[in-house]
């Protein structure tokens, strides 16, 4: 059973053409490794566009934020202090968190680097890129076609042949990934190829490159307003990866936050800033570079921050006059607590204080005391979540 173009592209719309290429020309191969029926073909792409990002790359992307970095490896970077050197320096990352595992050499060896995710399902580390015969060339599953072959080889030694004839999609996401990191998005994609590669297709009508059947000219893309949800999340989720965190969360609904990525990419790299998703945005989309942020904004100073972001500076006035009122606080509790010893400013303060009842003074003191604590508390820590925001670009 063949493959067309056409029917790459319909599952994912945003794919490379050199991967879809590679793809199609080679697929001889893949039928010799077993992946013959509609419900193999389902998921094997099913799991190769979670590897490949939609069959846009197979390269990891290790260009992570201060934030992405401590949700990923929370034992590596349990402070922002200690994700610092890593943010946005894949190289440096890569050795760090694979260095020393997986068959690689510890830091300072670059086999972290050398060996990190390559190919359509993004083989890890130097022991598995030897068992595929790319340990003396590891740049070779970077290439389109290379990265294909290793892929059906890998799909066929790892059982998933077996495990899609018994359509278990939860076994093949912990066969190819290890965990089941992806089975949601795995699963979204296998609903999709359900609906073209069917089960009563009929073989003779799929064209083949040269075959002398005309294939079916990709979908364009919707204006953004009413995107179908995958292409736009696909959309998010690469915004985000190239460093425009100010995207939110990729979840195929168009808001102001992915909006305001849209146009801020456009403006960075000289599109018209029109409400679309043309050709010319994707273009640019999947060709660019991890966003490098000024200096100006990365080494921005606390006074700095709070002139440009106007959250961070009502948070910073919500600390002071926090730190006014429970100061205060503490000074009338002290007074409170010293007056109750003195018989002669019990009656004074009986006046004063009368609206409390039955609640000694000082009590009522601490209580304010520590209200102003957790508006300091939690005042400070907006301060700094939106000093590192700005920093990171995630507010502009």
């Amino acid at each position: 059973m063949s493959v067309a173009a056409s029917q790459l592209t319909q599952l994912c719309p945003t794919a490379n053409p050199s991967l879809i290429e590679a793809i199609v020309n080679g697929w001889p191969t893949a039928e010799d490794n077993g992946i013959t029926t509609p419900l193999r073909i389902r998921h094997f792409f099913a799991r190769v566009a979670v590897e490949t990002g939609g069959l846009r790359a197979v390269e990891e992307n290790l260009s992570y934020n201060i934030a992405r970095l401590r949700k990923v490896w929370p034992k590596r970077f349990p402070t922002d202090t200690s994700a610092v050197p890593y943010a946005r320096n894949p190289k440096k990352l890569a050795i760090k968190v694979y260095g020393g595992r997986l068959g690689n050499a510890p830091d300072p060896s670059t086999d972290g680097w050398d060996y990190r995710g390559g190919g359509m399902m993004q083989t890890t580390g130097r022991a598995n890129y030897k068992k595929l015969g790319f340990e003396d060339n590891p740049e070779a599953l970077r290439d389109p076609d290379t990265a294909f072959e290793t892929a059906v080889r890998e799909w066929k030694a790892r059982g998933c042949n077996e495990l899609a004839d018994a359509d278990d999609v939860v076994g093949i996401c912990k066969a190819i990934n290890g965990g089941t990191n992806g089975l949601v998005e795995q699963k979204r994609y296998l609903a999709k190829a359900v609906t073209i590669w069917t089960d009563d297709v009929d073989d003779d009508l799929i064209p083949l490159p040269g075959a002398g059947l005309e294939e079916e000219p990709p979908v364009p893309l919707p204006p953004i307003s009413r995107p179908p949800s995958y292409d736009l999340r696909a959309v998010q989720v690469r915004l985000k990866e190239l460093g425009y965190t100010e995207v939110g969360n990729p979840n195929g609904e168009m808001g102001d936050l992915t909006k305001t990525a849209i146009l801020a990419f456009r403006s960075e790299h000289g599109l018209p800033l029109m409400n679309t998703i043309d050709e010319q945005f994707l273009t640019a989309l999947w060709d660019a570079k991890p966003r490098v942020l000024a200096p100006a904004r990365t080494e921005a100073t606390a006074e700095e921050v709070r002139q440009q972001v106007p959250e961070v500076k009502a948070n910073w006035l919500s600390r002071a006059w926090a730190w006014f009122m429970g100061g205060g606080a503490g000074l009338v509790g002290v007074a409170t607590a010293g007056g109750e010893a003195d018989p002669n400013k019990q009656g004074i303060l009986k006046q004063m204080l009368g609206i409390l009842q039955d609640i000694p003074p000082y009590l009522w003191c601490a209580i304010i005391v520590a209200v102003a604590v957790a508006i300091i508390v939690a005042s400070h820590r907006g301060v700094k979540e939106g000093e590192q925001a700005y920093r990171e670009g995630a507010r502009r």
